[in-house]
């Protein structure tokens, strides 16, 4: 199995609520979204996603934190588990 690197890019060149994660290859892979205005003061703000198209989605690989850099921190740790789960041939 190949191991690839992420890299977390803004989805809108001026907005900070959206980012999008892209694997070297430039492939979607995820997501994390700025939701403060959407949820309780008491609650993660942060919504992350382990995402690529065609590909399960269990819970483990989605989730909210604090402030975005524990939502990125935590899709760098999820990334290898889930890309584990399928060959290179099943992924591609």
């Amino acid at each position: 199995m190949t191991t690839h690197r992420l890299s977390i890019e803004r989805t809108y060149p001026d907005d900070d609520r959206y980012w999008q994660v892209r694997e070297e290859s430039g492939d979607f892979v995820g997501i994390i979204v700025d939701c403060r205005d959407q949820t309780i003061e008491d609650r993660p703000a942060w919504f992350w996603a382990i995402s690529v198209f065609g590909m399960p989605q269990p819970g483990i690989f989605r989730g909210d934190e604090w402030t975005r850099e524990d939502a990125v921190a935590k899709i760098h740790e999820r990334w290898p588990a889930f890309r584990a789960q399928f060959s290179d041939e099943e992924y591609e």
